[in-house]
């Protein structure tokens, strides 16, 4: 007597699109409820963006991404972060996860050490928003894309820094 029954089947991980879906998703919702709490609040927190070339504003650099001037500039970024961080989670989350580590906290230190570049002498900037995290995630696309021969990704990362790039 055959008995398949016995065998104990393995749940099937979710699909990579929806694992993505989610993920970003979850991550640009996180946008909207600090922009809340910071409406709510006079702005107060986009002080802590980061301020360059400042020891206290080396702290910026984790939370800059995370903080924008007005609604208007979160929805200006909505778009692309939708668009971009999907397809990048489409590429694998652990790459996902490893390029948005490195191009938050390199691009930071990099805002940290050149950010006030071109301003007056005696002009404080405080820089914050998701931007350099969605051109990050351009580059990635495109570079990505050339080493794999995925043409797509070139495609879209192409067509997506002449629509938000311009």
């Amino acid at each position: 007597m055959n008995d398949l029954s016995t065998t104990p089947s393995r749940p099937q991980p979710p699909a990579t699109w929806k694992v993505g879906a989610v993920t970003i998703v979850s991550f640009v919702a996180l946008l909207y409820l600090v922009e809340a709490w910071d409406s709510l609040h006079n702005q107060e927190l986009d002080q802590d963006g980061i301020r360059p070339l400042e020891t206290d504003g080396l702290s910026g650099i984790l939370w800059a991404p995370l903080l924008h001037a007005n609604w208007a500039h979160l929805f200006a970024n909505t778009g692309p972060a939708l668009v971009l961080g999907f397809l990048v989670t489409l590429c694998g989350f652990g790459r996902f996860v490893l390029a948005t580590a490195i191009i938050w906290l390199g691009g930071g230190l990099g805002t940290w050490l050149i950010g006030n570049i071109g301003s007056p002498r005696g002009v404080e900037s405080v820089h914050i928003g998701a931007s350099g995290l969605i051109f990050g995630w351009l580059t990635f696309l495109i570079v990505f894309g050339f080493f794999t021969r995925h043409v797509w990704q070139i495609f879209v990362g192409v067509a997506v820094l002449f629509v938000y790039g311009g």
